[in-house]
């Protein structure tokens, strides 16, 4: 952890080392992300994600994003992975029946993910997925995110 917060200390100054981040990142566990992005927040006052935003960009910022929301807060990392799905103008259909299914397999996960759909999104994800989808599609969805 020192590691990674002594390599992000000169953020935004020539010499942050970003290939030794994404190997300490990429091979933490989630106890350790969690932990490190609470280390980096309580160091330096602000989040880890910002300063990934920073100091990477492309490819590199989208997995290291990744990483550390699903750790950092793995309900909402999944209400925005379904909200992103759903955004925009038309649905991205592949995208959600597969984060759908992701989160329909453990129940537990599920109820989370829905609990933090509503407090981030101010709706009810059946509702929005609804609004989204129809037929036997909207159906099928709307089963897999109902008791």
């Amino acid at each position: 952890m020192t590691l990674i917060l002594t390599n992000f200390q000169s953020t935004g100054k020539m010499g942050t080392d970003e290939l030794q981040v994404c190997a300490i990142i990429s091979s933490a566990n989630t106890a350790q992300l969690r932990a490190m992005a609470q280390a980096y927040h309580t160091r330096y006052q602000r989040s880890l994600e910002e300063c990934i935003r920073k100091e990477f960009s492309g490819h590199m910022e989208d997995a290291l994003l990744y990483m550390v929301r699903k750790a950092v807060d793995p309900a909402k990392h999944d209400a925005d992975l379904l909200e992103g799905a759903m955004a925009g103008a038309g649905t991205k259909d592949t995208a959600l029946v597969r984060r759908i299914i992701m989160v329909h397999w453990n129940r537990d996960r599920l109820q989370q993910c829905k609990g933090a759909y509503r407090h981030y999104y101010k709706k009810e994800l059946a509702q929005r997925i609804k609004d989204e989808t129809s037929g036997d599609y909207e159906k099928l969805m709307v089963a897999c995110v109902s008791p």
